[in-house]
């Protein structure tokens, strides 16, 4: 039996945080809605089931020392499989974290920002995937994110496919984080730049199948540009448009250990 989701709508603006706990909740927002928090995430959602976020409004969510945005799947609920959808377009900055997703259900974990999303002290976006039966885990961004540390960190333990589509910039000590001990394989596109200041641009470890990472733009890095390794059952690519740039040109490391 699949459990009726209530459906909430976020509105007005102030310096409240708002928390929102309920199973399968189904959270929209409408225009003017807005959060500047100081010591609290500046939204949280929680709860069993589905749990959704969609922002079509260009809401802002700023916290001055913990996360802009906080979802949580925390397991099934009955027959409806665990999941967070996130698809927001809104300037979200956080001083922990800009986005925090964490699923603990068999569903899907999907983060689609947008907006820019920025963290002063934390990750960029933060996306976790602990259930081993998770669909998959997918993360697409259209503004640029910016991290005192990671700009994208994805960790999967799910069964599905992990998927980083970076349509925007990505500037912090580090660009790409994404390690998958799932079952399924890996797709890294990025297509806009990526600016690593102190660690890689790229650096991805892969447990389950494929792997392949795509850059089309300027990569640039500290230490290691684009770093794959493969420890998975499936085949190993790296490419890099005709167009793109890699630097320092040297820095890209790719190992296979199974071949």
């Amino acid at each position: 039996m699949h459990r009726h989701r209530p459906r909430l709508e976020c509105s007005g603006s102030g310096s409240t945080a708002q928390s929102i706990k309920a199973d399968n909740a189904d959270v929209k927002t409408r225009p003017g809605f807005g959060v500047s928090a100081t010591n609290k995430n500046a939204l949280s959602i929680s709860g069993a089931g589905q749990i959704t976020y969609t922002d079509k409004n260009g809401s802002s969510l700023t916290s001055t020392s913990r996360d802009a945005l906080n979802v949580v799947s925390t397991g099934d609920d009955g027959a409806t499989d665990g999941s967070v959808t996130i698809d927001v377009d809104g300037p979200l900055t956080g001083g922990s974290t800009g986005i925090s997703a964490n699923n603990k259900g068999a569903g899907a974990l999907t983060i689609k920002a947008g907006g820019t999303v920025e963290s002063t002290s934390g990750n960029g976006i933060q996306a976790v995937n602990k259930n081993t039966q998770s669909k998959g885990l997918t993360i697409a961004t259209g503004g640029t994110v910016t991290a005192k540390r990671t700009a994208i960190s994805a960790t999967n333990y799910g069964s599905g496919l992990l998927s980083i589509d970076a349509d925007g910039n990505l500037v912090g000590a580090s660009g790409i984080s994404a390690i998958n001990r799932g079952a399924g394989a890996v797709t890294i596109d990025a297509s806009g730049k990526i600016t690593a200041s102190e660690g890689n641009a790229i650096a991805v470890t892969n447990y389950g199948t494929n792997l392949s990472v795509l850059t089309g733009n300027t990569v640039t890095a500290a230490k290691t540009a684009i770093s794959a390794t493969n420890y998975g059952t499936g085949k190993l690519t790296v490419h890099t448009a005709a167009d793109a740039v890699v630097r320092p040109a040297s820095a890209r490391r790719t190992t296979d250990p199974t071949r």
